[in-house]
């Protein structure tokens, strides 16, 4: 594959990734609406929750490798979850641009810190605490998200080769 090509690659997975995590925070957003401040705290709930949004993170942390493959793909062997969260903070003259700020890797990072937590909890007595944190820094986040995506997506749309007659692949808003 050519240069051009990988990019359009690259472009068309972090758009499926943008409607995966859209499908990931409906689901969340629906729960939480289901149970509003879930008085009884339940195991169940928190079960749901975490499930959530390790698989929000997962999801994101998807793309974020792909990215870091496709333009450094260097990431050291212990830590690497965190060094990739820093390196989206990094803009690399001629390469590419950040994908996010360092607020939102800071709120990304405590997501992904109770993803571990959560990943490698074995016990059912869940600090509701913890959860309820996550969850405003899910919410307080995911707008941001969302928005730096698509303009990291669309920074690297315009670095597209025009092909003749074949149209721009179009991405879902």
């Amino acid at each position: 594959m050519n240069a051009d090509t990988t990019l359009r690659v690259l472009v068309s997975e972090i758009d499926k990734a943008l409607d995966v995590l859209a499908r990931i925070e409906e689901a969340i957003c629906k729960f939480l609406a289901q149970t509003p401040n879930d008085p009884r705290q339940s195991t169940e709930s928190a079960l749901v929750i975490t499930g959530y949004l390790s698989n929000y993170y997962t999801c994101l942390e998807t793309a974020m490798l792909r990215i870091s493959r496709h333009f450094e793909n260097n990431l050291p062997a212990s830590g690497w979850h965190r060094a990739l969260l820093e390196k989206m903070t990094l803009e690399i003259p001629g390469i590419r641009p950040s994908v996010f700020d360092d607020s939102t890797a800071q709120d990304l990072a405590e997501i992904l810190r109770f993803r571990y937590f959560s990943r490698y909890y074995f016990g059912l007595d869940y600090d509701w605490d913890r959860i309820r944190l996550v969850i405003a820094k899910f919410e307080s986040t995911r707008e941001p998200i969302r928005i730096a995506m698509r303009r990291f997506s669309d920074q690297l749309r315009s670095q597209f080769q025009p092909h003749g007659d074949t149209p721009s692949p179009s991405r879902k808003s």
